[in-house]
């Protein structure tokens, strides 16, 4: 039991990791995905959602991980919110199954055995 919850905590700190590295958008950049970072994101994604909604223009100027800027309308802006989410989604559930794995294993060197894989979203 002792190695399950050290290895369900080291996979915790994993996905925390994971999802506070950065995510990347097709055609834009690499985002920041830190807590205050995913705050940003979503709240920006939904102001463009707003504004489309409404018929009224949207552009912010998105500062991405390397510094650079992008000029993002409101479509570009929601996408970045969607590719952030399915960013989260994507090592919540991998979390989630390997939780599934160290509860499922009867030794210990199961227990050890079972590793992060890397997560594509």
């Amino acid at each position: 039991e002792t190695a399950k919850a050290l290895k369900w905590e080291q996979t915790k700190a994993q996905r925390t990791a994971l999802e506070e590295g950065g995510f990347d958008v097709a055609g834009v950049g690499r985002f920041d995905s830190n807590k205050e970072s995913q705050s940003k994101t979503l709240g920006a994604s939904l102001a463009a959602k707003i504004a489309s909604d409404s018929g009224q223009p949207y552009e912010v100027n998105w500062t991405l991980a390397d510094n650079t800027v992008a000029l993002l309308d409101a479509a570009a802006m929601i996408d970045v919110g969607f590719k952030l989410l399915a960013h989260l989604d994507a090592a919540h559930q991998r979390s989630r199954a390997l939780y599934t794995e160290i509860q499922a294993a009867e030794t210990v060197e199961a227990v050890n055995a079972i590793t992060w894989q890397e997560v594509q979203a």
